[in-house]
């Protein structure tokens, strides 16, 4: 792979997290969730070649659930809590990240 396919990717992930971050600035952060909240996955599937994109998306259902039970975890725990709000938020996106994985290797995508 080439550094150039890289660029248009990587410019558009960027402009997704920057923008939602001056969007909360001038507006609320919920307002701002709207660009955050981009399935930026979705995105994704443009740069990849079509005969990938099946089995891309394949994955990708699994993860958008894990990522859905791992928000709903997320803002229950912000809500009213003593611990520190990134370590919350770290944490969800670990556990995140681990389930879907061994969500992947049970259904024999890895």
């Amino acid at each position: 792979m080439l550094i150039g396919e890289l660029i248009k990717p990587f410019f558009i992930g960027g402009t997704v997290i920057a923008g939602s971050k001056l969007l909360a600035h001038y507006t609320t952060p919920a307002v701002a969730s709207l660009l955050g909240g981009l399935p930026t996955g979705v995105l994704t599937a443009f740069f990849l070649a079509d005969k990938k994109k099946a089995n891309y998306f394949d994955g990708y259902r699994f993860h958008s659930f894990i990522l859905w039970l791992s928000t709903i975890f997320i803002y229950y725990m912000l809500a009213d809590t003593k611990y520190n709000r990134d370590y919350i938020l770290a944490g969800g996106l670990a556990a995140w990240a681990v389930i879907s994985y061994i969500i992947l290797s049970l259904v024999g995508l890895t």
